[in-house]
């Protein structure tokens, strides 16, 4: 199979047919609405002002109609501070504007899975499989949450500028994918999910202690590449502290920081997963696996480590 992806124009057009078979409905016209998602509930809705707002001149920094108002793009609600769904709400209203930024989501898991694939020496074809793979082992109530979705990038990302920067040995290029890596990391905070993002983090990290103790690169060696890392991750905390700041600045009224209950404030029951909870402080936001988000990660988390 691998000499009908050759060139790098058949490699895209297999990923133009593998979208449209994802976003099938959107050919006749209907949107990407699971009717128990909160894509219905909320997402269209709040998009639908943030368009409106940017399109009219208006700030989208408080929305009204939530509450007697609300500072709603501190909340995860995908990237309100986010320069890309700026410039698709100047230009497109929902469900248009949430639809794009999807489908733009997914060719980015494609492309850097893709570029992941080939830095680790696998053929064109397999290389083509990965990102149409990791995006099938989500459910699609997740993939249609723009909020997620934005955050889907980001491992493959991590893992591909982690890769080329074990291979590569002139420091510029090191320092150019950590750059890379660094960008991506500060776009996936200012519009992403903060689980995807940590476990991203927390993947890559795993790929670089075990690459050292695999290939026995030695004590030094082992340190220079968590110091690649380290620059990558100081850059991406830079560039996403527009969201970081002021979400650190309104924390402290938040159910994270015990002001509510948070099986009261989210109509949530803590189960199993949420254990993990007891032994933190209540403001410190740690990712955990509950029923609902199972099949979210578990299954895209140890096929993007595999």
């Amino acid at each position: 199979m691998d000499k009908y992806f050759s060139k790098p124009i058949l490699v895209a057009l297999f990923w133009v047919a593998a979208v449209a078979a994802l976003f099938f409905p959107l050919l006749y016209g209907r949107v990407l609405l699971p009717t128990d998602s909160d894509l219905n509930v909320y997402y269209y809705p709040v998009f639908d002002f943030f368009a409106k707002a940017l399109q009219s001149g208006q700030s989208f920094l408080w929305m009204p109609h939530i509450f007697t108002g609300f500072p709603v793009y501190l909340s995860q609600v995908g990237g309100f501070l986010d320069p890309v769904n700026i410039l698709l709400g100047k230009l497109f209203l929902t469900p248009g504007l949430v639809e794009l930024r999807v489908i733009l989501d997914v060719i980015l898991v494609y492309l850097f899975s893709y570029l992941l694939g080939k830095a680790l020496g696998l053929s064109n074809f397999a290389s083509a499989l990965i990102g149409p793979s990791y995006i099938i082992g989500i459910d699609w109530l997740y993939l249609s949450n723009p909020l997620i979705a934005n955050s889907l990038f980001l491992l493959p990302l991590l893992l591909w500028v982690t890769v080329r920067t074990t291979n590569v040995s002139s420091v510029r290029e090191k320092i150019k994918y950590s750059v890379l890596g660094g960008i991506g990391l500060g776009w996936a905070v200012l519009s992403g999910y903060t689980q995807v993002v940590f476990y991203a983090l927390v993947l890559t990290g795993m790929y670089v202690i075990l690459y050292s103790i695999l290939n026995r690169v030695g004590v030094k060696r082992s340190l220079e590449l968590c110091g690649w890392f380290g620059l990558l991750c100081a850059i991406g905390f830079i560039l996403g502290l527009p969201q970081i700041l002021p979400a650190l600045k309104f924390l402290h009224l938040t159910s994270r920081a015990d002001v509510a209950n948070y099986t009261q404030a989210t109509l949530k029951s803590i189960s199993p997963g949420d254990f993990l909870l007891f032994f933190l402080p209540p403001n410190f936001y740690f990712p955990y696996v509950t029923s609902g988000r199972f099949p979210l990660y578990v299954g895209p988390v140890w096929a993007g480590l595999g």
